[in-house]
């Protein structure tokens, strides 16, 4: 497979700080007031109000991110991002790895902070995947640095 010489990314957080931190390092000086340049953008806001030409990506990258969704919203974005995915477009992604309706932790790195996670487990989430159109090509649960497994995920279109 050859790869492209020239690559354009549509990058997304719902988080001001993460954004601004993603201008000041991957834009030049000149690019940072317009927010993209001919190769980024960056959007942000809920990525469940994201909205995108059908067949607008070669691959989509979610790490640590759906598992912030409420389960109906998860299956909803993977039904999304399968219609964005080009034919052959790999999706590229990490779930929780258990049964979780939903989990609120209320102190979230400082006293002020509060974090949501939810999942539906493995077998269920390849199964929502395929349903959406995407083949499983790697669905592999691994033990991350403090213990806590994740699903990782490859999907092709």
């Amino acid at each position: 497979m050859l790869l492209p010489t020239t690559f354009h990314v549509t990058a997304n957080d719902i988080s001001t700080t993460q954004i601004e931190l993603a201008r000041k390092h991957l834009l030049g000086p000149a690019e940072e007031n317009a927010g993209n340049s001919g190769r980024l953008t960056l959007i942000e806001g809920d990525m469940t109000k994201l909205s995108f030409t059908d067949q607008s990506f070669d691959a989509i990258f979610a790490f640590y991110s759906l598992i912030h969704l409420p389960r109906t919203e998860q299956t909803e974005i993977i039904g999304k991002i399968a219609r964005w995915l080009k034919p052959g477009g790999y999706l590229v992604a990490n779930f929780a790895n258990s049964d979780l309706e939903a989990v609120v932790m209320e102190k979230w790195l400082d006293k002020n902070d509060w974090m949501f996670w939810s999942s539906r487990g493995k077998d269920e989430t390849l199964k929502i995947i395929e349903e959406a159109g995407l083949k499983v090509v790697v669905g592999d649960v691994k033990k991350d640095e403090v213990d806590a497994s994740f699903l990782w995920v490859i999907g092709k279109r």
